[in-house]
């Protein structure tokens, strides 16, 4: 099968390493806005020591996706960190969880042993989801954050299942050509 020019040059330039750094970048800039930056009208500003304490969170929540794939438990563990931090001190929380969704997509994506806990963990969480929506008395949205979790680790478990099947396919083509080569 021939790949297309156009897709072709795009896979050069989307590396692994260059994904993840782009990845990281668009973290950081989705979480700067949360910065009470000192320019800001008042009631937005904060003091130097909230600013850099944001600052800090942002760049906890965005840089460590550089090594999502090497190590996607304790890039994990940071989002989740950021996100509870960010919890506590009543800060938005939206770029938080979505560094802890890519983060639960990166441990059901990348490598064989974390593939077990995705699907425990997406299990759990999508199990707790039906939970919340059960007893909410009609509130369907209740659920969604816990929903959209369990979703992410059972993709990143989906993903990593079909790059195996699609690896395995190439190998299998390729041992039938050597069989074939040796036959002949």
């Amino acid at each position: 099968m021939r790949i297309p020019r156009g897709i072709a040059r795009w896979q050069v330039h989307a590396s692994p390493g260059r994904v993840d750094l782009l990845i990281a970048g668009g973290l950081l800039l989705w979480g700067l806005p949360d910065v009470p930056w000192w320019w800001e009208h008042p009631g937005h500003r904060d003091t130097v020591a909230a600013i850099l304490g944001a600052l800090a969170l942002t760049l906890a929540m965005s840089v460590p996706f550089c090594w999502r794939r090497r190590f996607p438990f304790p890039v994990l563990a940071a989002a989740a960190a950021v996100l509870l931090v960010r919890g506590v001190l009543h800060h938005d929380l939206v770029s938080a969880f979505a560094a802890v969704l890519i983060a639960a997509y990166g441990v059901g994506s990348y490598g064989q042993d974390s593939r077990r806990y995705a699907r425990g963990l997406g299990g759990a969480a999508l199990g707790g989801a039906v939970v919340m929506v059960l007893t909410s008395h009609g509130q369907r949205l209740d659920g969604a954050q816990l929903a959209l979790l369990g979703a992410a680790f059972v993709l990143g478990d989906a993903a990593s299942a079909r790059r195996a099947e699609s690896a395995a396919a190439v190998e299998a083509a390729h041992q039938a050509e050597r069989t074939r080569i040796a036959r002949e």
